[in-house]
């Protein structure tokens, strides 16, 4: 078995309301079995506010929070700013007041995913040299947030399925957030493919895409499954081995 990475931070999902703690995500296989081992937590008040000018208070951040909690459980569609009020124990004209429309509240919390999924993903190319362990710690991540039912489902995903409903500037945001993410991996692929790291007789753009549907379809399948993370685990592990023999 491969040594286990050095803890680094890993900050995919803000505002989930987890708990500090070292996840620990493994691709189990035949060897080489990668392992990575990172923290995920939400970031902090004065991280949002220094990444997310307009957050300047604690009742944005919570709004935010319970926004994106309720679109995680609900869908867009089906929460309102009287829900949030209950959850945050504010009226909805302050509600109003930080976001005049469900629209912008959503979009803000699909601007601040997006970010940390960025900044968790830019952690994982600074310290972990090795494509194949890149692309393990990227889908174990995933399995352990099922595993613990932390943060089952990529927001993004959520919202990508009422996408012919949402209002233009939400699936704006969405769509961004997949390409950034697909840009994020093939990048992880192509430096893989370049120094002999992985293999795959497509390119580095498809491979990406491809990672990505596999692993979003295993969220849904182990959903459907009551949170079945070795369902999911037995859908990814094959779009893993493809790349990393």
């Amino acid at each position: 078995m491969e040594p286990t990475s050095e803890s680094q931070p890993w900050e995919p999902c803000p505002g989930a309301m987890v708990k500090r703690q070292v996840r620990t995500a493994t691709v189990r296989d035949t060897p080489p079995v990668a392992t990575l081992t990172f923290p995920c937590t939400p970031l902090t008040t004065d991280q949002l506010v220094g990444r997310y000018p307009l957050m300047a208070s604690d009742t944005y951040t919570r709004i935010l929070d319970s926004a994106q909690s309720l679109i995680v459980s609900r869908g867009y569609n089906a929460f309102s700013y009287a829900d949030i009020s209950a959850v945050v124990g504010v009226g909805k004209a302050t509600i109003h007041h930080h976001f005049p429309g469900k629209a912008d509240l959503v979009v803000a919390v699909i601007a601040r995913y997006r970010q940390a999924t960025e900044d968790g993903m830019g952690a994982m190319a600074a310290h972990e040299p090795c494509a194949d362990r890149r692309l393990a710690g990227y889908v174990g991540f995933w399995e352990q947030c099922i595993r613990d039912n932390s943060a089952p489902f990529c927001i993004a995903a959520l919202l990508a399925a009422e996408l012919p409903s949402l209002p233009p500037e939400v699936a704006a945001q969405v769509k961004a957030h997949f390409d950034e993410l697909t840009a994020r991996l093939a990048g992880f692929i192509d430096e893989g493919l370049r120094k002999g790291e992985l293999a795959s007789a497509e390119d580095a753009q498809l491979d990406a895409r491809i990672l990505v549907a596999t692993v979003h379809g295993a969220m849904l399948a182990a959903r459907v499954a009551g949170g079945d993370a070795e369902l999911y685990t037995s859908i990814t592990r094959p779009a893993l081995l493809r790349l990393t023999g």
